[in-house]
């Protein structure tokens, strides 16, 4: 388990992620959205290939993060594109190339900080504890909140959502304040490379994998729903499935002690 002088500095990077989901739930409705704003479903493709490309782009520009930078960046950008999408006008491409460019920079400088200091309190006897955690919590909120979400958003507009879940981040990053030992992390791409070519492909097909779960389910989902309480029952109803298959994965991966 985790030392208990490491407890409350561990929920609160828990804490964390749980507010980062929250605004990610919301997130997803933004496809439909832009979809009713005007713009086409390949802009929306477009947008997303910029997002990975400026993502993939910061890993070579940067050579250092410090986990503290990184998570108050990295929030605020993820506010600021709430706050952009409430003032987002309708069918501008220079406007949504900048929201992609925003948006990019904010992946790289979230997730990768956010799992270093995450699995810094793991040890041999809670690697598998630590790792069913950091992937149970995003489908729970997931199962539940798009629904909700879609159902506010039928009686009250976009608007009060997207700004809820930049306020959720601004919570994020009062919590952010509370955390005491930060992490400086060397980014020597090839260096990092050469250390996991064994796992590669496993890496490759988690970011297949969560690029198919988060953007291509719900892209794929405003081909044939559009309205909003529908599209969120739908998207919940993945979220529980993606419930149960991170149980599965996790119990199976465990019998073969293959949680690292």
């Amino acid at each position: 388990m985790i030392k208990m002088s490491d407890r409350k500095e561990f929920l609160t990077i828990y804490g964390i992620q749980a507010l980062v989901s929250i605004s990610i739930a919301v997130w997803e409705f933004s496809f439909l959205y832009l979809f009713k704003q005007g713009f086409s479903f390949a802009h929306i493709i477009a947008c997303y290939v910029i997002v990975y490309l400026v993502a993939t782009l910061c890993y070579f520009l940067f050579r250092s993060l410090r986990t503290s930078n990184s998570f108050y960046c990295s929030l605020f950008l993820r506010a600021l594109i709430y706050i952009m999408l409430v003032f987002l006008l309708p069918s501008n491409l220079v406007y949504l190339a900048l929201f992609a460019v925003v948006f990019g920079v904010m992946v790289f400088w979230f997730w990768m900080p956010w799992s270093v200091k995450f699995f810094s309190f793991s040890n041999n006897d809670n690697k598998a504890f630590l790792g069913s955690l950091s992937v149970i919590l995003p489908p729970i909120i997931r199962a539940v909140l798009p629904f909700l979400t879609g159902a506010i958003i039928a009686v009250h507009g976009y608007d009060p959502i997207f700004i809820f879940a930049a306020f959720s981040l601004f919570i994020a990053m009062f919590v952010v304040s509370k955390i005491k030992k930060h992490i400086v992390i060397e980014l020597e791409v090839k260096k990092r490379c050469k250390k996991i070519k064994k796992i590669l492909p496993l890496f490759l097909v988690e970011g297949f994998w969560q690029g198919v779960n988060w953007i291509a389910v719900p892209l794929v989902t405003i081909t044939f729903i559009t309205e909003e309480i529908k599209f969120g029952a739908f998207l919940s109803i993945i979220g529980l499935a993606g419930v149960f298959a991170s149980l599965i994965t996790s119990r199976i991966s465990d019998k073969m002690k293959n949680r690292s």
